[in-house]
């Protein structure tokens, strides 16, 4: 696919240092942003729970608040960036109101306040990342946007696990002071992100100037699309259901199921890489193909439920996430209508995740055992759902 005409793919590129430059930026931006949200979110759910005693629907209600807030708004971002091109230095004033956000929790006296706090802050991220991901995505040569993609989006997933221990050495401090840091690397964030972005201005402009001239709406548009049912049926990889369906399917302890964890996600990063390369140096639809060809073969070993076959289903499932989400961003940049694209692949992609947890989450009401073979009908359903459309994919590509 060769989405940026001849003039813009020569341009995006820019001088190798500003290129590394620019690039280093994003990916700074990328970890300390991630990094900072990730540190809220055990901070502020302990705090509701023990100190404003919030039931457990509630603390749900925070995620769901946060998730429906983002997807909202990750589609107003890009029909808003199609009218008003300045609009691409959002990302940077989002993330200095999130960092005032975040210290605004301490002052919170009730759940609804809470939640209020945490849907402005799924608003900000919302205009903040698919932005974020656009502007990297038109700045950089074509032959290297998948890599750099891919590297984004492994510095989030780093500043997950990164997050993770630095809250346990917080965590026994007070909320103001476990906010401090979030709130700090917020700031950061905004400071990378507006030299990024403001390097990174002319070249975009020229790429979205072309975009409407060289985009293939056809098959964007598909893999966009695809990002609900891949972002649905990789669920149980994803967030605090993960660690209890590894734990309960498998019938290990908390702390070995985040072992297996990090150790199938370090796979999915590498294979994320190789795919990249792959879309870089050869094909988009055999890239992206593949990588939801995983997410089928993934689901099928999972539902099996022996102990090895299912680690090698939760390696498959999580390089096919891992690979998909920069690929389907690399595609959603060659659109006719790029920033739209990105908001909608960012929108649905939360919507995908939720809607696979929630009905999860409602298939086991009691223990994981006593529930696997709606479990596994959901699994066996997911892979003959990815499976269609890997075949539809390889297709419509032609």
């Amino acid at each position: 696919m060769r989405s940026i005409p001849a003039e813009g793919r020569r341009c995006s590129g820019g001088g190798g240092s500003g290129l590394l430059l620019r690039a280093l930026l994003y990916v700074t931006a990328a970890f300390t942003g991630t990094m900072a949200f990730r540190l809220t979110v055990p901070a502020v759910a302990f705090y509701a729970r023990g100190e404003l005693r919030a039931p457990l629907a509630a603390i749900s209600a925070l995620f769901v608040a946060f998730v429906t807030l983002r997807a909202a708004s990750s589609v107003l971002a890009g029909c808003a960036v199609e009218r008003v091109r300045q609009l691409i230095y959002l990302p940077p004033a989002c993330m200095a109101f999130n960092s005032a956000v975040t210290l605004a929790f301490q002052a919170v006296s009730s759940v609804e306040h809470c939640l209020a706090l945490r849907a402005a802050q799924g608003a900000l991220n919302g205009l903040s990342w698919p932005l974020t991901q656009l502007s990297l995505a038109l700045s950089v040569p074509e032959r290297l946007r998948g890599r750099l993609m891919s590297i984004y989006f492994a510095s989030g997933s780093l500043a997950i696990m990164a997050g993770n221990f630095a809250y346990a050495f917080i965590s026994e401090e007070p909320l103001s002071e476990q906010l401090t840091l979030p709130a700090a690397l917020f700031l950061v964030t905004a400071l990378a992100l507006a030299a990024a972005i403001r390097s990174s201005r002319p070249l975009v402009g020229e790429a979205l100037r072309g975009a409407a001239r060289a985009g293939r709406d056809g098959w964007a548009l598909l893999v966009v699309a695809s990002s609900l049912v891949m972002t649905l049926s990789t669920c149980y990889t994803m967030g605090e259901l993960s660690y209890v369906f590894v734990s309960e399917s498998l019938g290990v302890s908390g702390a070995f199921s985040a072992v297996i964890l990090g150790a199938t996600g370090g796979v999915g990063l590498g294979v994320s890489y190789l795919l990249s390369w792959v879309a870089d140096r050869a094909s988009d639809r055999l890239a992206v193909t593949v990588s939801v060809a995983l997410s089928s073969v993934a689901a099928t070993l999972v539902a099996a439920r022996e102990p090895w076959l299912l680690v090698m289903g939760l390696a498959l499932a999580a390089s096919s996430i891992k690979s998909f989400v920069p690929l389907s961003r690399k595609v959603a940049a060659s659109a006719a209508r790029p920033s739209l694209a990105m908001g909608l692949v960012n929108a649905l992609s939360n919507v995908g995740t939720s809607l696979g947890q929630l009905t999860l989450g409602a298939i086991c009401r009691g223990e994981l055992s006593a529930s696997w073979g709606e479990v596994s009908a959901f699994l066996l359903l997911s892979s003959g759902a990815t499976a269609a459309l890997a075949a539809a994919l390889w297709l419509r590509g032609r």
